[in-house]
């Protein structure tokens, strides 16, 4: 059963207000319940009865008395009992008697079908709450979890003082065995290190190393993402990668860590020896775990902001280089068109012209991000980073998930081959690349407009050439007073 069906059982009355949703699905009364209440109470009994029907079957406690009562749910249940709503006051004077109370509480369980607490029961329910004292760190959590287990076995939910025992039972045996744990991982000698240390204030700061710890982290920057390796290389040197705490649920060093962090340090040095050091090390021993995780996060941002940078830096310096050549190859046109002019003239001017792009490419975009990311200011490297930290790199894979995608520049020609390699299996060859000798190895169809010229020029050059100084030789269609057969 869920917990929102069962968020109602090991309540001790009922609740000040009801919705009705809540009073349709679990304080409703049957045909069948109705028919029984009307042949076993007489009028002025029947409502009280039926409430304590709705109560028991809701919670799986019998109800003491009318302190607190939903008037609607008093006013349906008088509805359909066929009886006029009658006043709290009312009822509170019939369970006055105490037999009249006791009555209705037999035969409320004697018609519900639920059954007393026996000595087996006992046995498997402190059995279950140790079980259930591995992951809680607080009797309530225990209490519910009882409550619970009762009300799916129909049995009579006891007093909350004896629940709240076995709860306490359960806690302290899980927590001797912690103990136990905790102090074959960590010698009491260095808990006790540990405990001045955590307490003992930062250099240069006035506030302690555990108050440093329990500070979340900011956003992601390159002086946040130093914060948290600082604090992992701390916690590093404290050992806390070394204890051996695989005996301890995951859950239960949670709980111990969320103890502390929710507490403040004062009020932690002033609770029990032994709960303070299974607390302590608990909670640094997670929190090396969630910086690391915040650690790899952080670096995967950066480094996906450092290659965003660079692709946008790359995207402009592009952009200027084409509207340059765009408007080089605008004035080449007009003197080429200018009619005005010899023909000679013309090539030898377009020619001075377009000089300066003559032994220039630009290479593929990729290319120009690499160059980008190389041209960056010095700072702080990733994977220097990364090893300072003690963070290894896993065998034939890249420091951070974002040099992996380094490729997939959005609306890029480069994401277009990358898919048409990938259905190869060839891949793309910038996830490939590393620092080697020689000149990058570009994309294929990836090239640019000056690829292109540069790859056509040394002929055209050459033609060129020639019919500048070599003699005219003109076509038998053509005006024999131009060599390439233009009419002057």
């Amino acid at each position: 059963m869920s917990s929102f069906a069962l968020r109602f059982v090991g309540q001790e009355a009922l609740p000040s207000r009801l919705s009705e949703f809540d009073r349709e699905q679990l304080f409703e009364l049957g045909s069948a319940d109705v028919e029984a209440i009307t042949q076993q109470f007489r009028v002025g009994h029947r409502l009280p009865a039926a409430l304590m029907v709705l109560f028991m079957r809701a919670t799986g406690r019998p109800l003491d008395g009318f302190n607190v009562l939903p008037r609607n749910l008093l006013r349906r249940t008088a509805e359909l009992l066929g009886i006029s709503s009658p006043s709290i006051a009312t009822l509170r004077s019939i369970y006055g008697r105490s037999q009249t109370l006791f009555k209705h509480q037999l035969w409320a369980k004697r018609y519900l079908g639920l059954r007393d607490l026996e000595q087996g029961d006992e046995i498997q329910l402190t059995d279950a709450l140790r079980i259930h004292a591995q992951e809680a760190t607080h009797p309530d959590d225990l209490v519910r979890s009882a409550c619970q287990w009762l009300y799916t076995r129909r049995i009579v939910i006891p007093g909350p003082r004896r629940l709240k025992d076995w709860a306490r039972d359960a806690l302290a045996t899980i927590e001797a065995s912690v103990l136990a744990h905790v102090s074959a991982a960590v010698p009491v000698a260095r808990a006790r290190e540990l405990s001045a240390l955590a307490y003992c204030i930062r250099p240069e700061t006035d506030s302690t190393h555990l108050e440093w710890l329990k500070t979340p982290p900011r956003r992601h920057g390159p002086a946040s993402l130093a914060e948290t390796l600082e604090k992992v290389r701390f916690l590093k040197a404290l050992g806390a990668d070394t204890w051996d705490l695989s005996s301890v649920t995951l859950a239960k060093q949670q709980a111990y860590a969320r103890q502390v962090q929710s507490r403040r340090p004062a009020k932690t040095r002033e609770i029990n020896p032994s709960r303070q050091m299974i607390e302590l090390v608990c909670f640094l021993r997670i929190t090396l775990l969630e910086l690391t995780d915040v650690a790899l996060l952080q670096s995967s941002r950066r480094s996906q902001q450092l290659f965003r940078e660079a692709a946008n830096r790359a995207q402009a310096s592009r952009a200027r280089a084409t509207t340059g050549l765009l408007r080089q190859a605008a004035q080449a046109s007009a003197i080429l068109h200018d009619e005005a002019r010899t023909w000679q003239d013309r090539v030898l001017q377009a020619r001075q012209l377009l000089a300066e792009f003559s032994g220039v490419t630009t290479g593929s975009f990729v290319s120009q991000v690499r160059k980008a990311l190389a041209g960056r200011p010095a700072g702080t490297c990733l994977p220097d980073i990364a090893q300072g930290s003690g963070i290894r790199r896993p065998q034939g894979r890249p420091w951070f998930p974002a040099v992996e995608g380094v490729e997939c520049v959005a609306g890029t020609q480069c994401c277009r081959n990358s898919r048409r390699r990938a259905a190869s299996g060839s891949g793309c060859r910038l996830a490939r690349s590393r620092p080697r000798s020689g000149p990058p190895l570009e994309p294929s169809g990836f090239g640019s407009l000056h690829a292109d010229v540069a790859a056509k020029e040394p002929s055209s050059r050459q033609r060129l050439d020639r019919s500048l100084t070599e003699p005219s030789r003109a076509r038998p269609d053509a005006d024999s007073s131009s060599p390439l057969g233009i009419a002057t």
